[in-house]
This record gives C-alpha cells, sequence and structure tokens, in this order.
C-alpha cells in the first residue's frame, strides 16, 4: 500500500484564462507549523503511515498519508477543509 492520499499545505495561486495570476502570492507555511504538523504526526499516525517532502521539492510542503482517515484527521485538526 502506498502513500496515496495528500495535502500540499502552500496554496496554489488562481490564474486566468491567459494564464496570468490573479492573486497576491500567499505566504509559505513557517517552520514552527510545520514542526507541529510533524509531531501530531508522529503521536497520532504512526511511523510508517505518513511522509513528509519539504521545500526543495517538486509539490513543496506536501503530506502524504498511507490511509484517508489519516488525511481526514489532519484535515480536522488543523482546519485544512477547503484545500
Amino acid at each position: 500500500m502506498s502513500l496515496n492520499h495528500r495535502i500540499v499545505l502552500k496554496a496554489v495561486l488562481p490564474t486566468d484564462m491567459w494564464g496570468r495570476t490573479v492573486a497576491w502570492p500567499v505566504v509559505s507555511p513557517s517552520a514552527k507549523d510545520i514542526d507541529t504538523y510533524m509531531k501530531w504526526c508522529k503521536k497520532n499516525v504512526g511511523a510508517d503511515n505518513w511522509q513528509y517532502y519539504g521545500e526543495y521539492k517538486k509539490i513543496p510542503f506536501e503530506f502524504r498519508f498511507r490511509h484517508s482517515e489519516d488525511l481526514l484527521a489532519f484535515r480536522l485538526t488543523f482546519g485544512f477543509l477547503n484545500d
């Protein structure tokens, strides 16, 4: 079973039909926030059921989970309901 359920913490900027950005840039999550999320995952999800991909990856600030229930718990705990 792979880590199929994911959430990206850095928002994607909306674009218009010509590909231009239509909103101001969104600030990336702070190191303190990332540390809080990682501590929560270590405590509640388990060692092999999640993975964090950091700032310098192809898709930065991404958490992946093995089970959809863990992703749902993460979203409910930290308020990422509209992503």
